[in-house]
């Protein structure tokens, strides 16, 4: 089992090492992958992640909790911490991140190298047959490309039937969690 390519049904999008992306920060262009490695908050599970993926140099968005102390309610209210919430605490307690700030992602911003790759690509042979809507919708987002931003329109499909993936009860429940479903 490996984080290589998934589905987050809370972004629409696939997921994961193998998916060539681009930062989700509002007007950069750096070409990353949507692995754990570029997650907000470096980790899936982290109570403050936003979910979103970033380059190097818009990861580091947080309010840590050595700073909490010195904001005002005014401050507080707009990031919407409660110094008195137990996982606040403990985060001021070991300095850790409480929340990030990171802006809102680009709904649809893909990828020009991905979208190649899903349309073109052998494996993904019966994906395209049973989306057809999203190849268009794809196909339209690569002719209309910003160098290698595209933006993909959202496309309504019926639920396709997902195949049955065997992984341990651990994992099945973290991704549960996080809204991830596994796809080929």
């Amino acid at each position: 089992m490996s984080w290589a390519i998934g589905f987050s049904k809370n972004q629409n999008r696939d997921v994961g090492y193998s998916v060539s992306a681009i930062c989700d920060h509002p007007g950069c262009a750096v070409e990353i992958d949507r692995g754990l490695g570029y997650i907000c908050c470096e980790n899936i599970n982290h109570n403050a992640t936003c979910g979103a993926f970033y380059c190097a140099e818009h990861r580091e968005n947080y309010v840590y909790g050595d700073e909490v102390e010195d904001m005002d309610e005014d401050e507080l209210e707009a990031l919407g911490i409660d110094p008195n919430e137990s996982a606040v605490q403990d985060a001021i307690d070991d300095c850790e991140i409480v929340r990030c700030k990171h802006e809102p992602i680009e709904p649809g911003k893909e990828s020009a190298a991905w979208l190649k790759h899903v349309l073109k690509d052998p494996s993904w042979e019966q994906w395209r047959q049973e989306n057809p809507a999203q190849v268009t919708a794809y196909r339209e987002a690569l002719a209309n490309k910003k160098g290698q931003v595209c933006f993909v329109k959202p496309v309504h499909e019926p639920e396709q039937q997902q195949q049955a993936i065997i992984i341990k009860p651990a994992l099945a429940a973290c991704l549960n969690e996080m809204n991830i479903t596994l796809s080929k």
